[in-house]
């Protein structure tokens, strides 16, 4: 890889989410970062990243998936202030909705493989 493409994938996209944040925030005129639908739902994008790079061999990833894993158990905490709650969330996104992901994710590349 050439220093131009050093600019991890994870790092691009949390950067368009920043953007997105953004236009949010110019839009309209309440704290974003109070907000709890815009919580959920950057809690959801930081799992779909977390599950669509976590066997990334790349050091900058690493660091970056770990970065973001800190940040869901912030926003976590925030939104679902029960421990129990958290638990029974965190059971939920591992039991059925990655599962659900990595079924998406091979219907995809075997649809994407078949089309070429």
């Amino acid at each position: 890889m050439d220093s131009q493409s050093s600019l991890n994938r994870i790092e691009l996209e949390v950067s368009q989410w920043r953007s997105r944040e953004e236009r949010f925030s110019k839009l309209f005129s309440f704290d974003l970062s109070s907000n709890m639908a815009i919580l959920n739902e950057k809690l959801q994008f930081f799992e779909r990243i977390a599950f669509k790079y976590k066997r990334s061999d790349s050091p900058d990833e690493r660091l970056a998936l770990k970065i973001i894993k800190q940040e869901r158990r912030r926003i976590e905490k925030q939104l679902y202030p029960d421990v129990l709650g958290r638990l029974l969330r965190r059971l939920y996104v591992a039991f059925v909705r990655e599962p659900n992901n990595i079924r998406k994710d091979i219907r995809r590349t075997e649809q994407d493989s078949q089309c070429c």
